[in-house]
């Protein structure tokens, strides 16, 4: 191959014949300090993997590699470019600056190259892991004429994604026939999505977010008889009919969906449909979800009362609400076994009160219930919530004094809290300004911002680093700041008499 023919990058992985699956995106959020590593899939029945993401067992057989597949990986080698800066995790090392075919012949057998995993039988690479490699760029890969990476931090921080921009999605995924994965998250192609992947029958994952998509979608895709995970945006067409069986992910964030919300199959983990143009009421037909984690109905214009058995699910990690027309009493939630961290119900029309079952939520960081018409007295028995970070209450009708509880909690790590514009009477006592210790310091930990984590299931094929960052609005001499992503160094108390 030519190396300066930048027509003909189709030559780089091509020899793995293997191939059916491609994954290229980045690990959601900061996880154990890998904050800059990003993650590369390449995947199929044979073809497993290809990472640099966080941490997955990887198991790894020597055999004599096929000679061509070898050399497609010293192509692939050249893809990339080496920083040892832009991994966090201190065991990071280049492990791709160790293969060459130079040496003796254990040396020159890809198969034995750091990373590379080989069927034992016919000496096919069926595996690269790539994770804390030390990578930061890619100019070409498989297809692409030209694929640019400046990755120093995850989107979250702000930083600038893999670009696409030398093709379209059609010249990449053209010759994928049997392809099960694509996972292009995160990669900036400014492309239509191809009609060709309606065809692609073997998909069990796509996930297509955040990847500056335009023109019309392939309403076919919704058609797709296998799909277990879908991620997708900028389309219109509603998918009111869910087909299958054993999806575990939907996200539809960001779109311009109306209508009733679809119904998911009872197999669903993640419902993520925020940011939509989404009404009506949510049906009791969501209580039934027994393995649903995360409920993103954020940003929407849903109304009606919310289902009083909505928070009964043992397994509900997070909770968005925020920005709808709900009104009526907040559900009881947290039974006696519960994974809950997150409440945010805010900008809402919910009344009553606060309900006492959330003292059972013992892993809630953040609740925020702001610009809503509750009307309550303080919940002192929130201070004895040994993970909560940030209570944000304002502009609801609590009132009375804010007082402590008769078991002396004193809220171990909270962060911000929010009480303004109620009807609070009083000071905050003392004992919990001389108490509140995480007010007054911030330790070392490396996040840039508050987020909640998904659990993550390493049993999980399709597991991902779920990261919701807390959002919250407040005041600064009569100015309204509003933050999306919360910093981590911030620390709030607020409170004014109404």
């Amino acid at each position: 191959m030519n190396k300066l023919d930048d027509s003909n990058i189709a030559y780089t992985l091509i020899k793995l014949c293997k191939l059916d699956g491609l994954k290229i995106a980045s690990p959601p959020c900061p996880f154990d300090g890998l904050e800059s590593d990003y993650f590369i899939q390449l995947g199929n029945q044979d073809f497993f993997h290809v990472k640099t993401g966080t941490n997955y067992e990887f198991y790894k057989t020597q055999a004599l590699g096929q000679v061509d597949e070898c050399s497609a990986l010293l192509q692939f080698k050249e893809s990339f470019a080496i920083s040892k800066s832009v991994s966090a995790d201190p065991l990071a090392y280049p492990k791709v600056s160790f293969w060459t075919r130079e040496g003796d012949g254990n040396r020159s057998n890809c198969c034995s190259w750091d990373g590379v995993e080989c069927d034992e039988d016919f000496g096919h690479v069926v595996g690269l892991d790539l994770r804390s490699s030390c990578l930061y760029e890619i100019s070409k890969l498989s297809k692409l004429s030209t694929l640019d990476l400046s990755f120093n931090d995850q989107k979250l921080d702000d930083s600038i994604p893999l670009k696409l921009t030398k093709a379209n999605m059609r010249s990449l995924v053209q010759n994928l026939t049997t392809i099960k994965q694509l996972h292009l998250n995160w990669v900036e192609m400014y492309s239509t999505v191809p009609d060709i992947l309606v065809n692609a029958s073997s998909l069990t994952s796509l996930q297509l977010g955040d990847c500056e998509l335009n023109g019309e979608f392939p309403i076919g895709i919704f058609h797709l008889p296998n799909l277990e995970v879908l991620d997708v945006e900028g389309f219109d067409q509603n998918p009111i009919n869910l087909p299958w069986q054993n999806l575990r992910s939907l996200d539809l964030q960001t779109n311009m969906l109306q209508g009733s919300l679809p119904i998911p199959p009872q197999s669903i983990r993640n419902y993520m449909v925020g940011s939509n143009h989404y009404s009506g009421e949510i049906s009791p037909s969501f209580c039934n979800l027994n393995h649903l984690q995360i409920l993103d109905l954020s940003n929407n214009n849903l109304s009606g009362m919310l289902p009083q058995c909505l928070g009964n699910s043992s397994a509900l990690e997070i909770s968005m609400l925020t920005n709808n027309s709900f009104h009526g009493s907040i559900p009881q939630m947290c039974p006696d076994e519960n994974s809950l961290k997150m409440v945010d119900s805010s900008y809402n029309q919910l009344q009553g009160k606060i309900p006492r079952s959330m003292a059972n939520c013992t892993q809630l960081e953040f609740i925020n219930l702001e610009n809503n018409q509750i009307s309550d007295i303080f919940p002192s028995w929130s201070g004895a919530l040994p993970a909560l970070r940030a209570l944000v209450l304002r502009s609801n009708r609590f009132h009375g004094m804010i007082g402590k509880s008769a078991a002396n909690h004193d809220f171990p790590k909270l962060c911000i809290i929010d009480l303004s514009n109620n009807g609070f009477l009083g000071m905050l006592p003392s004992n919990y300004l001389e108490n509140w210790n995480s007010m007054k310091f911030v330790g070392k930990n490396q996040q840039h911002y508050f987020s909640v984590f998904e659990k993550f299931d390493s049993s999980d094929k399709y597991a991902y680093f779920y990261a919701y960052p807390y959002s919250i609005t407040t005041f600064a001499k009569e100015v309204e700041l509003k933050y999306t992503n919360t910093p981590y160094l911030l620390r709030l108390i607020y409170r004014f008499l109404k």
